[in-house]
């Protein structure tokens, strides 16, 4: 015979199931490992910090329980990961960015439009840029490219599009003539750099008259009243 207490622990709560009932016992600071009848065969309460086993049965059931919740855990996270085939095509496209930024920086380092034009077209996009930085900052505000945003949040975005595999522009017009600049990677927290470099957007440019920089934090590009007015978009690399 079940005793009262056994019987409703055996009886639970309308709806609930067995994992239902130790979660809840988890929550509360008492993990239970349960027989087939639904009794308790053994407790551990979190403040004694020992667990006290009645039979290896209960062990077994209990191990059964954790490799279920860990199952349950690992389901509820998101199974794209840079490890996958998606990943790495994305990892690759980004390398195709860098890799044709470092091409023409050295040819180019002198100029901002011409750079990024070459850029453009050594990745055989379908489409090129022309004319000088205004020009530019006017084509890749319309479709073909598509538009990330304006200012110092929206750089941190450029910073991870071009990480996730797109190439991404950034550009300011102004009187005369503006700045372009290419946004190819995103350096976090969790990167061994400076504490100036981190959490911020990295590029290459050209730099009319003098000469530019290549793979630094877009922060550089501008002056610190001109970011927040800097224009940022991108397109996919087929």
């Amino acid at each position: 015979m079940l005793s009262a207490r056994r019987k409703k622990d055996r009886a639970g709560q309308p709806g609930e199931n067995i994992c239902e009932r130790h979660v809840a016992a988890m929550q509360q600071g008492v993990l239970a490992a349960v027989d087939p009848d639904g009794g308790v065969l053994a407790k551990a309460s979190k403040k004694k910090g020992v667990v006290k086993m009645i039979s290896k049965v209960a062990l077994q059931r209990r191990e059964l329980l954790t490799l279920g919740l860990a199952w349950a855990t690992a389901l509820a996270v998101p199974t794209r990961s840079h490890a996958d085939v998606g990943g790495a095509e994305e990892a690759a496209k980004r390398s195709r960015v860098i890799g044709a930024c470092t091409k023409h920086w050295a040819e180019n380092s002198g100029d901002c439009s011409a750079f990024v034009k070459a850029v453009v077209q050594e990745l055989n996009l379908g489409f090129t840029l022309s004319g000088k930085a205004n020009d530019i900052c006017d084509q890749i505000s319309k479709s073909p490219w598509s538009r990330i945003g304006v200012g110092n949040a929206s750089a941190t975005l450029a910073g991870v599009a071009a990480g996730e595999g797109k190439i991404v522009l950034a550009g300011l017009a102004a009187p005369g003539n503006g700045h372009v600049a290419v946004v190819v990677d995103y350096r976090n927290a969790f990167d061994s750099y400076a504490e100036g470099d981190k959490n911020k957007a990295v590029g290459f440019w050209g730099k009319l008259h003098s000469v530019g920089k290549e793979y630094v934090r877009i922060t550089q590009a501008w002056t610190a009243s001109d970011l927040e007015n800097v224009f940022y978009a991108y397109a996919r690399i087929p």
